[in-house]
């Protein structure tokens, strides 16, 4: 089973999380989506919608596939220092790397 990352960061845009979310939780058993955040405490989306995260980007980075949604706020989101090291920070495992850049799924 592939586990596939979707990052929140606040501020989000609840169409770009949600809308693949939607098509890419039909993969059902051969891929887990888990919600990863900076931090534990739930994230409000440009709407104001808050979402539950799974898990924080201190706790787990052994990912097979990211996927980051767009918006005003991931322009934010790329001036956290801490969050974009992860992001670049491959996978701590000796199978997996992180994706090439056709893997990666960015919505603008």
């Amino acid at each position: 089973m592939k586990t596939l990352a979707a990052l929140v960061f606040p501020g989000f845009e609840t169409l770009d999380y949600f809308g693949p979310m939607e098509m890419l939780g039909g993969l059902g058993q051969e891929t887990q989506i888990i919600t990863v955040a900076k931090g534990r405490d739930p994230v409000p989306s440009v709407h104001g919608q808050r979402i539950v995260v799974d898990k924080t980007i201190a706790e787990k980075n052994d990912y097979d596939l990211l996927f980051i949604p767009g918006g005003d706020s991931a322009l934010d989101a790329a001036k956290d220092d801490e969050l974009m090291q992860w992001i670049r920070k491959p996978p701590q495992t000796q199978t997996a790397s992180w994706p090439s850049a056709r893997e990666l799924c960015c919505l603008e």
